[in-house]
Formats: structure tokens, C-alpha cells, sequence
């Protein structure tokens, strides 16, 4: 990278409670050193929050700090909060790993009492606490917790791409005032990371660094052939020293981009700065500005390609999935083969729809199996209440058969003998998942098939014959 060693010019760099492999002087929230002596800290409010002792049951699902430690907290996080503000206003740089939900109750000193005598019961007050209120910006947002990131701004982009196996977000933040944002959730406008001034100096907050190593050291040795390699996927014979090392060059490389962050701030605080450009500089503004917007273009294909990706997959649940989303997708069918859906009676059938004039009613089912007669005897009992009401309609039973097994590999029956009979004597329409998404695939490349093709599912008695592809192709190399 081309930021520069920090440590070269002097930088001195605090961690606090911060698990960073980097040169830095290493003490904890609640000690006593101050922030003044440095340039710039990294703190990790959750580790910071679990060097105070907890009780053991929790109130209102969350975690009480102890009688001892939540008068201790309290001044801590009240102490921190003014240094840090005093910190930021000296031109300084504070860079917080933002956690997960923070609150937790504390013992607030007030009690209550009732009763008198031996009946008297003593009632102690709980608080909420939440460490990150030291802070000078809110980080409120969402508790939630992901991997799927994006750089947002360009100046993180060089930093993301290198390190991009570190980051996971436990939070989202507000699109709060003065908040210039980083990185978001990957294909929303949810930020995970950002950075705002303070003062003269720095507030960045980023999302938590991922270290496999010291997960692997919380876990019990299963295998001793294989107890120091640590990590997932792809990774997975890289060894403890391996990912040490990783570890080591991610976190000096965000060192590096902070300083180089700080660096860029300090100009831009003196606004006099922006009316003087150095010869060459215009000229390449408006390159960044052309790439930049060849950059949107990009991604405003990438977007679209992804959203049509997704959409596509979504078929794929009329052989994989079950249930409720099994039953969304076949809605999705039918509305592609021209039927208007009704609206659900409750306690009644999965799926209710009309088409020129013709209705049918739908009971899905996704089994590990073939289907079974009692699923029939379920469509039966549909087919049967709507006939209440005068009207004719079509039974048609939609079943995803051997869910779990791929579908170049389905060679038992998915309706059994037994069944074919009762459905046919009742007019019912039998068709696989499998079958439904050949029609969707076939209607898709032709539309004007999707009379011919929903005329199937009206007029067919007994099992679907054909529609047998869904064209749906294994990957070389695949499972």
C-alpha cells in the first residue's frame, strides 16, 4: 500500500482491550492510563464490557453486571467518556470495533422495601447500561450480526479488498449527522461502518475483526492431528501460525489507512485547503470523476445481474424447498402461467387460483419421500369445500418428492401406485416440483406456450406425463 509506515513517523498507538498485532501499548478501558499520551487507540467495547463480573441469572433477557463491578462501570464508562471527548478535541483518533447489543443491567443503589417484621423483602433497582453511551456519536442501528460487506467510500476500497476475510459486522449504524459512511451491507443501504469529526480530531467506527485464532483457542481439540490448523473454507490448512501472520499484516494495514485517514481529515479541516490545488490535480479529479462514474455504471449492472440471479434461484425451490416457500413459488407459477391468484382462506387450502373462467385449489408438499396418500385425501377434503359454494374446481396437488436428493439422481416414483387410483377416480391433477419448474423454464423461453402449458394442470387426470427436464445443469466439479 502506499499510506506509509505509521510507525516510522512517530505514531504512538494504544489498544484497549483491543486484540490488534500491531505495535501498541496494550491496557484496558478500565484502567487508569490516559488517552493524552497517544495519538491514535483502538478500542473494543465488548471486550471491554467482559473484564467486569457478571451475575449469573439475567433480568429482562439481558446480562446484570454484578453489585461489586456496576458502580465501577459506571464511573469507568462516565470517566472514558469525558478523556474521550477531550481526546478527539486535541486532533486525536479514536477507532472503535463496533459490537453487538451492549446494554446491561446494573445495580443502582436505590432499593425498595415492603413488608414489616420477619415479611419485610428488600427489592434492589436495576439501570440499563450501555458502554458505547461514552461515545461523542450515537451508534444506534440495529444488533445483528453478518458477513456480506461493501466499501462504500473509495478510500476504504484499497483496504476492503485486502482484508475482506477479517471483517464482520454486529451492528448497522443510523444515518446519523456528519457520519461519512464506509461500508454497508452488501446490496443495501444498511451502513456497517463509518467515520465523522469530533472536534479537530477522528471518531472512525468499523465493523468487528474476525480472528480465526482466537476462536480456535476457545474450542476443544477434536482432532490432535489436526489441533493447530485453524480457520474455514477455503482456508483450512492454513496453520495457527498462518492465520497469526495474516492477522498481523491485516491489522498493520489498517493502522496504515487510519494514519493515512487522519492525514486526509487534518487537510480537509482547514477549508482554505480545498482552493488550492497542486498542478495536475484538476486533471486528475476529473479522471476520478469519470471513474468513478464508470464505477456506477458498473455496479448498477452488477445490481441488476445479481437481482436476475436471485430471481432465478428462487425457481430452484420447487425442487429444494418445502413449505411455506415451497408454496410461494408455486404461487409465483401459476401467475406466470396466467392464473390470478385468490386470496388465502385460513385453515383452508395452500393455494386458491383462477384462469379464464376455470378454478383449481392446490395442496403443496415438500417430503424427504414420494408423495402419500394422505396428501391427496388433504386435497380432497379442499376440492370438497369449494364445491360447497357451487362452483367448479380443479384439484391439483404440487409435490416436491425426494426433496433431498438431487434431481439428476430421483429415479424412485414420486406418486405410489396406491395413490394414482384415488386421485384419478377424483379428477385430481398429480405433478412433481420437478414437473412445475420444466413448465416455468419452457414458458419463460416461450410465452405464448402458457395457455398450452396451464391447460396441463387443468385438464390433466392423474399424474403429469413428460416435463421431465427442468434444465437445471450440474456444475463440473459439483457435489
Amino acid at each position: 500500500m502506499a499510506w506509509g509506515d505509521p510507525h516510522a513517523s512517530g505514531l504512538r498507538v494504544l489498544s484497549l482491550d483491543a486484540c490488534v498485532k500491531i505495535t501498541a501499548d496494550e491496557y484496558q478501558f478500565k484502567g487508569a492510563v490516559s488517552l493524552f499520551d497517544y495519538d491514535i487507540v483502538f478500542w473494543d467495547p465488548a471486550r471491554s464490557l467482559d473484564t467486569y463480573s457478571f451475575d449469573y441469572n439475567t433480568f429482562d433477557g439481558r446480562r446484570s453486571l454484578n453489585r461489586g463491578t456496576s458502580a465501577a462501570a459506571m464511573r469507568d464508562a462516565e470517566r472514558r467518556g469525558r478523556e474521550i471527548r477531550e481526546f478527539l478535541n486535541l486532533g486525536r483518533t479514536l477507532v472503535v470495533y463496533l459490537p453487538g447489543d451492549m446494554a446491561v443491567n446494573v445495580y443502582t443503589g436505590e432499593q425498595e422495601h415492603s413488608g414489616t417484621g420477619r415479611n419485610r423483602q428488600t427489592t434492589d433497582i436495576l439501570g440499563t447500561f450501555d458502554l458505547l453511551d461514552c461515545l461523542t456519536v450515537s451508534c444506534g442501528g440495529l444488533s445483528t450480526s453478518g458477513l456480506d460487506i461493501e466499501p462504500v467510500d473509495g478510500t476504504v476500497a484499497p483496504l476492503y479488498r485486502e482484508t475482506s476475510d477479517f471483517w464482520a459486522y454486529r451492528r448497522t449504524l443510523d444515518n446519523a449527522d456528519g457520519l461519512q459512511v464506509l461500508m454497508r451491507v452488501k446490496g443495501t443501504d444498511k451502513p456497517v461502518a463509518g467515520y465523522a469529526e469530533v472536534g479537530d480530531g477522528l471518531l472512525v467506527l468499523l465493523p468487528s475483526f474476525w480472528r480465526p485464532t482466537e476462536d480456535s483457542n476457545d474450542e476443544d481439540e477434536e482432532d490432535e492431528e489436526d489441533e493447530d490448523r485453524v480457520g474455514h473454507g477455503s482456508d483450512d490448512e492454513l496453520t495457527a501460525k498462518d492465520w497469526t501472520d495474516r492477522e498481523r499484516t491485516a491489522d498493520e494495514s489498517v493502522l496504515e489507512w487510519i494514519a493515512s485517514l487522519a492525514r486526509k481529515s487534518a487537510i480537509e479541516t482547514a477549508s482554505w485547503t480545498k482552493d488550492f490545488v497542486f498542478e495536475g490535480q484538476e486533471a486528475r479529479d476529473e479522471k476520478i470523476r469519470k471513474a468513478q462514474a464508470l464505477v456506477e455504471r458498473h455496479q448498477r449492472t452488477v445490481d441488476a445481474l445479481a437481482e436476475e440471479q436471485a430471481q432465478e434461484d428462487a425457481w430452484k425451490l420447487l425442487v429444494a424447498g418445502t413449505g411455506e416457500p415451497l408454496e410461494h413459488q408455486v404461487r409465483e407459477a401459476l401467475t406466470l402461467l396466467g392464473f390470478t391468484l385468490e386470496p388465502p382462506i385460513r385453515g383452508r387450502a395452500d393455494v386458491r387460483a383462477a384462469r379464464d373462467g376455470r378454478r383449481l385449489v392446490a395442496e403443496v408438499k415438500g417430503v424427504k419421500g414420494s408423495a402419500a396418500e394422505k396428501h391427496a385425501a388433504q386435497l380432497e377434503k379442499w376440492v370438497s369445500e369449494e364445491k360447497t359454494s357451487g362452483a367448479d374446481v380443479k384439484g391439483v396437488l404440487v409435490v416436491n418428492a425426494w426433496k433431498d436428493t438431487p434431481p439428476d439422481q430421483r429415479d424412485q416414483p414420486a406418486f405410489p401406485s396406491q395413490m394414482l387410483a384415488y386421485s384419478t377416480a377424483r379428477d385430481h391433477c398429480l405433478v412433481t416440483g420437478a414437473q412445475l419448474l420444466a413448465m416455468v423454464r419452457a414458458r419463460e423461453d416461450q410465452p405464448a406456450r402458457a395457455n398450452e402449458i396451464a391447460d396441463v394442470l387443468l385438464n390433466t387426470v392423474g399424474a403429469v406425463t413428460g416435463w421431465d427436464n427442468p434444465t437445471l445443469t450440474k456444475v463440473v466439479g459439483g457435489d
